[in-house]
């Protein structure tokens, strides 16, 4: 009698892990990143916080509107979690896209499985992370000791207003990086457009009484109009939920604008060789190279 054969055992196939577990990954991999670079955490976290401390030092936070117990930081701090909100994702961005695609980390990417949009994907959302995070820190500092009142109802739409001037930034910030022509003028680059869109936008200090052409100027460009419209979610005499509605239009507009530059431009290779004493020439930070994480 002939024994039966022994049953073939095969060894289950490993699946792909899922979009959303490798973006999980990637995110928590950019965020990894970046708590360890200490001087960014420093500008996406703490200098914001600490200039607008410095702005109410010196500009001494008088109240404005006695009868409802309004004080200047009721007026100053949405601006300033703006300023925050672009170091943490415009800025940022800018400034170390073209450094890691000059470094050719961007190219090594390349070679591994991960795909390309969860790699930028999971920069945008790291940088918007800690966007909301500094916000969260900055509101609560301005709440808790410079009597800066927020209104319930109107939270919902300071959240959002938030989350889509800072994807809206992230986009702008990419295209900026995909145009700068090296990592080394990258900081200059990004220096030169924030900077003056900031002061034309109020940011830091009204411009009602500037000359039209200002207000006119800072009216094309999104940061005022992301400005006003987190600064609607501070003022209790706004009627409704809050939301402004054609201030997000301009965001929003601003947003698509950058992602099409992005897309468009965003160059894996680096556009030029770097010399033997350019930046991190010997020196590629192994811990930014972005692999597949491990997503367990």
């Amino acid at each position: 009698m002939a024994e039966a054969a022994a049953p073939v055992v095969t060894a289950a196939p490993v699946g792909r892990p899922s979009d959303a577990r490798l973006l999980w990954g990637q995110f928590r991999h950019q965020n990894l990143l970046l708590r360890r670079t200490p001087i960014s955490a420093f500008f996406s976290l703490v200098f914001p916080l600490f200039f607008l401390v410095m702005l109410l030092a010196l500009l001494g936070n008088e109240t404005v509107d006695s009868r409802n117990g309004i004080r200047l930081a009721q007026l100053i701090t949405p601006g300033v979690v703006v300023f925050g909100v672009l170091s943490s994702t415009y800025t940022n961005l800018a400034i170390t896209v073209p450094i890691t695609r000059d470094e050719g980390i961007l190219k090594r990417i390349l070679a591994t499985p991960l795909p390309r949009w969860i790699y930028v994907a999971g920069r945008i959302g790291s940088a918007t992370w800690f966007a909301i995070v500094g916000t969260v820190i900055m509101v609560t500092v301005a709440v808790l000791f410079f009597d800066v009142q927020l209104v319930a109802r109107l939270v919902p739409a300071m959240l959002v207003t938030l989350v889509v001037g800072a994807v809206c930034m992230c986009a702008l910030g990419l295209a900026v990086g995909s145009l700068a022509p090296s990592g080394d003028s990258a900081p200059a680059l990004a220096n030169a457009t924030f900077l003056p869109v900031a002061f034309v936008s109020g940011l830091f200090f009204p411009v009602d009484d500037a000359p039209q052409w200002v207000q006119t100027l800072g009216d094309i460009f999104p940061v005022k109009h992301f400005a006003e419209a987190l600064q609607a979610g501070f003022d209790a005499n706004i009627k409704g939920p809050g939301f402004q509605w054609a201030d997000l239009a301009v965001i929003v507009l601003w947003g698509l604008l950058g992602a099409i530059v992005a897309v468009r431009r965003f160059s894996w290779e680096p556009k030029a060789p770097r010399s033997p004493g350019s930046r991190g020439g010997g020196r590629r930070r192994a811990r930014e190279v972005a692999i597949e994480p491990n997503v367990d």
